[in-house]
């Protein structure tokens, strides 16, 4: 079942050619996830998460998260059009066309597993309010498997090395990842036996359908509106009080922010701009020649210049 779809790029004119190729690798594998599980009633697909850490210090982002009743599956989308590799200290690497060379790259892997583990501490502070209590112990999160897996794009050739094991199964071609997901719960389920409660197998993880359901509504919840899927708006640029002439935009270094400057007079102004949608604050970045805004609380997004 989709329970989050991914949501639409709208303004592609604001993103450069690599934030577009990943776009493109995330609905690719959407499209996979809906063709498999839109009709599945025990897996839930939720697709480009993007959440605030436990401290309120930054943000990370789950390109698909798939849920259970007994784990969870953080799915990392690799673009890729020529060959990409990891060598057996699962260093990986991916080959350069235009140099003829393979160059190094991040781990999307280790990207994916440091994505799920952010999103476990979230799950286990608000345990209480999530889980029940099994046997008088309440339920949580410590130990509810969280598998990772990498989606290379369809263009993609994924070079194997010959002793990576179990490693190799979690690196696939997109189209291959349903079945993947499929297997993987089909273990739990198999394990999920009256026996192994007997033999006290940690059977709190494993969420009831009520725990479930209100753990998915909480995850949704979390959701943050990237501003590249936001849509254009104009938003008016006021004139000077002191001169009348329109104010421009500048970085004040010393502030770390974005303030309006009037090339009259020289007053500067503190950047107050307020969503026409929701009422909330407008944050601002440069892109090119212009500067583009975007509302930190909804899926508006504004052009300043």
């Amino acid at each position: 079942m989709i329970v989050k779809e991914l949501e639409n790029l709208v303004n592609d004119e604001f993103l450069d050619c690599r934030s577009k190729k990943g776009y493109k690798s995330e609905k690719q594998m959407a499209f996979y996830l809906q063709r498999k599980f839109f009709d599945n009633q025990e897996i839930y697909v939720l697709n480009n998460l993007y959440i605030k850490t436990v401290n309120d210090k930054g943000y990370f982002q789950i390109d698909h998260l798939v849920v259970t009743k007994y784990c969870f599956i953080v799915i990392e989308s690799k673009t890729c059009n020529t060959h990409l590799k990891f060598d057996e200290n699962l260093q990986w690497s991916v080959f350069e066309q235009k140099e003829q060379k393979w160059i190094g790259t991040k781990s999307p892997m280790m990207q994916a597993e440091m994505q799920g583990d952010a999103l476990r501490k979230l799950l286990q502070d608000n345990r209480e309010n999530l889980r029940q209590k099994w046997l008088n112990k309440q339920g949580g999160f410590l130990t509810m498997p969280i598998h990772t897996l990498v989606a290379i794009s369809d263009s993609g050739i994924i070079d194997y090395p010959p002793n990576s094991g179990d490693y190799c199964k979690n690196v696939l071609k997109a189209d291959l990842i349903p079945n993947r997901i499929l297997e993987i719960n089909e273990t739990y389920k198999n394990r999920d036996t009256i026996k192994n409660v007997l033999l006290n197998r940690d059977p709190t993880y494993i969420l009831p359908e009520e725990d479930l359901e209100k753990t998915i509504r909480y995850i949704v919840g979390l959701h943050h509106v990237k501003p590249v899927y936001r849509e254009i708006e104009c938003v008016n640029v006021p004139k000077c009080d002191a001169c009348g002439q329109v104010y421009s935009i500048a970085y004040n270094s010393s502030l770390k922010c974005y303030e309006l400057v009037c090339k009259g007079c020289g007053s500067a102004k503190k950047i107050n701009f307020k969503c026409q949608k929701c009422g909330g604050g407008l944050s601002i970045r440069r892109y090119n020649e212009s500067f583009v805004v975007g509302c930190e609380k909804c899926d508006n997004y504004g052009k300043l210049v």
